[in-house]
Order: structure tokens, then sequence, then C-alpha cells
């Protein structure tokens, strides 16, 4: 077997270094039967752990397997952390001068679809405020009005009467 001296390089050589296709898919097996941890091939190649997880996305059988073993490195529960993260990230970039773009491409998001949900995130937020203003203000004039009434006064889009209904009664 391979040992690390053998594999020992410069930060310039190991920049340039390209592993083949059938190497990471050996490793990405070698991962998915249990024999190696990614912190392992990490220090046995002298690669970053952000490598080995897009190895493990590309030839992975097992994609539940890598998010699980990236939570249990890093203590995050990443299908529900990431986007706090970069939201995060968002409103301190003056704070922090990270490249955001390499915080989209290791998460695989697009810029785009983050800065769609945070236009829906902030469409929601709008659409709430407006909302309780309307039912205080129903409220204050009609006391006696349901929910039910409310909706069909109101009409809010993309609301439901249920939805409505459980907003109005925490809120008021």
């Amino acid at each position: 077997m391979a040992t690390r001296t053998q594999f020992k390089m410069t930060t310039a050589e190991r920049r340039h270094c390209h592993f083949s296709d059938s190497f990471k898919i050996q490793k990405v097996r070698k991962f998915e039967t249990g024999k190696a941890k990614v912190s392992e091939l990490c220090k046995q190649y002298e690669v970053a752990d952000v490598s080995v997880y897009r190895w493990l996305n590309k030839f992975g059988t097992m994609k539940d397997k890598m998010i699980e073993s990236a939570e249990d490195t890093y203590g995050v529960d990443i299908k529900k952390g990431f986007h706090p993260t970069i939201e995060y990230f968002w409103y301190h970039r003056e704070q922090y001068q990270y490249n955001r773009n390499k915080i989209y491409k290791s998460l695989e998001i697009s810029k785009q679809s983050f800065h769609q949900q945070m236009d829906r995130m902030y469409r929601l937020q709008s659409e709430k405020k407006q909302l309780l203003l309307f039912i205080y203000q129903i409220r204050e004039d009609h006391p006696t009005m349901d929910v039910k009434d409310m909706y069909f006064k109101l009409q809010p889009r993309s609301w439901g009467k249920m939805r409505l209904s459980v907003f109005a009664e925490r809120k008021v």
C-alpha cells in the first residue's frame, strides 16, 4: 500500500496535482466499504476534505452516508444548517472577507438560488407584517369576526385559510 511519504509534495506541487478518475473511484469505494475515513484519506494523500467530499459526491453511491460523515466530522446538521450559515456571512460581509462564491460552490448551491430564497424570505416577512397590521385593525373594528371571514376579506396571496388561522391565533 502507498504511504504518505511516497506522496510527499510541496505546496505548489500539491495545488497542481490531479488524481485520475480510477484512483478517485478506488478511494471512494474504500470509504464506502468502511475501510477508510475521510480524514484518513485526506492525511494519506494530502488533499483537502472538500476534495474528498467532491469525489464522494461525483463517484459515490451513498450520498446520504457522505452527508452523515460530514455531519459527524463538523458536528452540524448540514441539510438544515447551510442556509443560515451563508445568510450569516452575507449579513456580515464587511466584517468577514470570505469569498461567498467558494461557499456556494462547496455547498453545491448557486448564488442565484440563495438570493431567490432570501427574496422569498423577505417577501414572506413583509407579508406577515402587513397581515398582522390588517388583523389587528380588523380585530379592533370587528372584534367578533372569525378567521374564516378575515381570510375572505383579506384574500392574502400564497396564504391558505389554515395557515392564516394558525398565524392569526398565535399573534393575536
